[in-house]
């Protein structure tokens, strides 16, 4: 694992300027010190959501103290931990964990498509690996971005690349029935719209309708059909 403290420091040695101070809501006793000049040729300094009114570059960062040290670390070194291969030797529950924490980089970048940042952290998503009810878990979390047409393509593509891969698992996962019977036609719709934008799945998509309108389990459903009428 690269050691990113000392390469940090050694790149910021490069910089002279003046240093933001950066601290996470409710811990005001934990500060991330940024130089200025690093800061803003970013597109994260729309998440410096309150400056002090005794010192402007005294500021709040709307995000926890996990992902605003990703971000910084990113900011010099261009990578952040874990890497990869960390994420790769974690157990699978820890993994699912990992993944949601990754994605919370989606609010730092979220209208920055190409921004190396979310491409580096949608990489260690795929490592993830996560499990089927750690994809629900994301997928409602993060549900309003994902269906959106205008959202980060970048996390659609994953969640369609997940759902072609893991089609037989979900399907099967009790996580899964038991969203079946309680929000078919939110969540579970959200899901099958979803695939309907990617040609090369569509066998998916018919599948997870099919999944759907069985609520899993082989059973008719009594809920009516996406679109459709009452069974």
């Amino acid at each position: 694992m690269p050691d990113l403290c000392t390469t940090r420091q050694n790149k910021t040695q490069r910089f002279t300027g003046p240093t933001w101070e950066l601290r996470c809501y409710g811990h005001d006793d934990t500060v991330f010190y940024v130089h200025e000049n690093v800061l803003n040729p970013s597109p994260f300094r729309e998440l410096l959501v309150d400056t002090t009114k005794t010192d402007k570059r005294k500021v709040y960062v709307a995000c926890g103290i996990e992902v605003l040290t990703m971000m910084t670390d990113f900011l010099y070194t261009g990578e952040y931990s874990p890497t990869v291969q960390d994420i790769e030797c974690m157990d699978p529950e820890v993994r699912d964990m990992e993944a949601k924490t990754q994605l919370s980089l989606y609010y730092f970048t979220k209208d920055y498509n190409e921004h190396r940042l979310m491409s580096l952290a949608m990489r260690k998503v795929a490592a993830c690996d996560v499990s089927p009810r750690g994809f629900l878990d994301i997928f409602t979390r993060f549900r309003d971005e994902v269906c959106n047409e205008s959202a980060f393509s970048q996390l659609q593509t994953w969640y369609a690349t997940w759902v072609k891969d893991h089609l037989h698992n979900l399907l099967a996962s009790e996580d899964f029935k038991n969203l079946i019977q309680n929000d078919v036609e939110c969540i579970a719709g959200d899901l099958a719209n979803l695939l309907g934008s990617y040609r090369a799945i569509l066998e998916g998509k018919e599948s997870l309708k099919r999944g759907i309108e069985l609520e899993g389990d082989g059973r008719p459903s009594k809920a009516p059909r996406h679109g459709g009428p009452t069974a």
